[in-house]
């Protein structure tokens, strides 16, 4: 695998997150190969996978507190699910940076990664290993179904065992912030406290992009996966909304639970259970690392149910959790952002009024 990378090919590894396609990150011949087989657009960066500390900075340009900044980090949460994003050197391919000049880098802590990227012995661009758009990879076999026609080699790792992607930060110390630009493994509220533990960076803030989706595919992003439309199924998908009652619309707008695959969380729709085509639970005890972990299997699992029509999932953003706003992003985004509302206690669901059956939701998030 490690001369393939080394002679331009493409290798499918596992992290700890989800399992990457990945190129030789200097070589933009080869990185373009990624873009090809997943249909990925080039306004897309690619994160790019390294060993060690010493390795990213051989990529990325920082001033002195920067280098301080990105060490403590680091040192803290690598290797593990956290991209930190800065100034690209000018090693770095712009196909990798989708033309921003910003690169995210990260080491995984998956001991296949770690051997495959020793054996390498050069920087590793890598998105998820799957069809652009789709729900993403956890095991080996997702990554066949999706880009096995492509010349690559697969390392089976087994799951991954965060089962979400990396958290991506900017670095910024002009503004003097961690800016959050896509939740995943490491929370925001983790990286705020270990800013406040150490002396030096403590007048550093931790900030989250609020609106990060968007839906042009044109646009160029610092951060991969903020398209509204991602990680989602091959079936129409909603956000199921709990409420105490419903003013039901018209019946064109009502959802046919015998065709409907419902993923739930913690038993709150359970009683819809033996009206829908088929059900799973994330987590029958409120676990969100739970949940996080099995959630694109779910996924994967409900677009194969023979007969579905549409998958329903819980709304589980009220619950809490440092990892909840993760979780729900992949939702959200899983559903393109469209909601289907039902009351306590009833079997009929309901498309939102602002939502038609099989369009997007017009919602930012």
């Amino acid at each position: 695998a490690a001369e393939k990378i080394r002679n331009g090919g493409l290798v499918a590894f596992p992290t700890e997150t989800v399992y990457g396609l990945g190129a030789n990150a200097l070589n933009a011949e080869s990185v373009l190969k990624i873009f090809s087989y997943k249909g990925r657009p080039l306004t897309d960066p690619v994160i790019v996978h390294i060993l060690c500390a010493d390795d990213a900075l051989e990529l990325i340009e920082l001033d002195e507190e920067g280098v301080l900044l990105f060490k403590h980090l680091a040192a803290q949460f690598w290797p593990g699910p956290l991209t930190m994003v800065a100034k690209a050197k000018p090693i770095i391919p712009s196909l990798v940076t989708a033309e921003t000049g910003f690169v995210g880098v990260r080491s995984p802590s998956h001991p296949v990664a770690r051997d495959f990227l020793a054996a390498a012995r050069v920087p590793v661009a890598a998105p998820s290993a799957n069809r652009f758009g789709h729900v993403s990879p956890t095991c080996a076999e997702h990554v066949v179904a999706d880009l096995g026609q492509h010349p690559i080699i697969v390392l089976d790792g087994g799951k991954c065992q965060v089962g979400i992607e990396s958290t991506v930060a900017k670095l910024d110390t002009v503004a003097k912030q961690v800016v959050i630009l896509r939740r995943g493994g490491i929370s925001q509220t983790a990286i705020a406290n270990f800013l406040e533990s150490v002396e030096e960076l403590r007048h550093f803030s931790v900030v989250a992009i609020k609106k990060e989706s968007h839906t042009n595919e044109n646009d160029s992003s610092v951060a991969p996966g903020t398209l509204l439309t991602h990680y989602a199924p091959n079936v129409d998908t909603y956000l199921v909304k709990l409420q105490d009652s419903v003013t039901p619309p018209s019946m064109a707008h009502c959802i046919d639970l015998s065709k409907a695959v419902l993923i739930d969380f913690k038993g709150q729709l359970q009683w819809l259970s033996s009206s829908v085509l088929a059900y799973r639970d994330m987590s029958v005890t409120g676990d969100m690392e739970s949940a996080a972990n099995v959630l694109f299997d779910l996924l994967r699992w409900s677009e194969n149910v023979a007969g579905v029509g549409c998958v329903l999932l819980y709304d589980l953003s009220m619950s809490s959790h440092e990892h909840t706003e993760a979780v729900h992003d992949r939702m959200f985004r899983a559903a393109s952002g469209r909601r289907a509302l039902v009351a306590r206690d009833s079997l009929q669901l309901y498309f939102e009024d602002s939502v038609s059956p099989g369009q997007p939701s017009a919602s930012t998030h």
